[in-house]
């Protein structure tokens, strides 16, 4: 008998423990619901090479969002109720910085905008390596060097005009076709240097031609060829 009353007494806590638990549990899904319109940023920056950013809606309407520029996208662009959104944004075309906007609309009428901004390509030339050394001598079909370029602006290879022992191969203008930096390759010939009690050297320039897109001027690189 004392030990089903025992028992009884245990499933009565149990079930009271079972209603507390049910109620707590109502009581904080109840705090945790969304109303009104609201996003967790609305401002965004992307690199130049673009990229995806995350943004939040909270909310308990129906939604939807309208981007203004082809270059940026969201998704989804429409639901209901709080949703994560991602915003991506394609590779920039430009040397400067570009702006864009995305408009989220509820269904009660309120609007939230988010300015987007991503930065542009700064005008650059940049070489592997602005000091090499090349030997006295290499066979024939050997005796050249390779230097490497990269560069988003047109530029002109140019070496001094009593240069006689170091030629260029091919052309010596440069016409990118994007503002994205792509690498261009350059080659030049050497001649055998017999003169071993003396060091020659020469300066090439690559120098930035068209109207200067930098605030400092036209970009010029120079390239020091030594020969020991």
């Amino acid at each position: 008998m004392n030990c089903l009353f025992k028992n009884m007494r245990t499933m009565c806590l149990a079930m009271i423990a079972g209603t507390l638990l049910l109620t707590v549990s109502c009581k904080d899904d109840d705090e945790a619901t969304v109303t009104g319109f609201a996003l967790d940023q609305t401002e965004v920056g992307f690199l130049n090479h673009g990229g995806a950013i995350e943004i939040r809606v909270a909310t308990d309407e129906t939604w939807t969002a309208i981007s203004e520029n082809d270059w940026c996208m969201l998704t989804p662009a429409n639901g209901v109720g709080s949703v994560v959104c991602v915003i991506k944004a394609d590779s920039s075309y430009l040397y400067k910085e570009r702006y864009g906007k995305i408009t989220f609309y509820s269904e009660s009428g309120k609007s939230v905008e988010v300015a987007i901004n991503q930065m542009g390509y700064e005008p650059t030339i940049q070489l592997t390596s602005e000091e090499v050394t090349i030997p006295s001598y290499a066979e024939l079909d050997k005796s050249y060097i390779d230097i490497e370029a990269t560069s988003n602006v047109a530029f002109e290879v140019v070496a001094p005009e009593d240069l006689d022992w170091l030629t260029l191969e091919g052309e010596s203008k440069y016409t990118p076709s994007t503002t994205i930096p792509r690498k261009q390759k350059f080659r030049f010939r050497f001649k055998t240097y017999t003169e071993f009690d003396k060091v020659r050297s020469a300066q090439i320039k690559f120098n930035q031609t068209g109207k200067p897109i930098t605030r400092a001027g036209e970009i010029q690189k120079e390239l020091l060829k030594e020969k020991l």
